[in-house]
């Protein structure tokens, strides 16, 4: 009877502890995505982070950027008109 009796605590305590591990499992996954989020936030703050600095760096672009923008492709060569339509495919792609 004493060994029936502590099989079956030896049980319940095994079933806690099984519990215990599933509900930190579940614990550690919630933490790993948030992780993720986070990572995959900043890496896609520093991608514009740094078009912002190409853009902030060279006047340059910057005038052709402002030119673009505002008259459109009209008013702009062809190789500026290549180098604006590579420069917003890139940002698109990062977005």
């Amino acid at each position: 009877m004493n060994v029936d009796r502590l099989n079956r605590w030896l049980g319940l305590f095994a079933n806690f502890g099984v519990l215990a591990g599933i509900l930190f499992l579940a614990f550690e996954l919630n933490q790993n995505t948030v992780a993720t989020r986070l990572e995959a936030a900043s890496n896609f703050n520093a991608s514009f982070s740094e078009i912002e600095f190409f853009i902030v760096g060279n006047p340059e672009f910057s005038d052709l950027l402002t030119k673009g923008h505002s008259g459109g492709f009209g008013d702009v060569s062809a190789s500026d008109q290549l180098r604006l339509v590579v420069f917003y495919t890139t940002v698109m792609r990062q977005w």
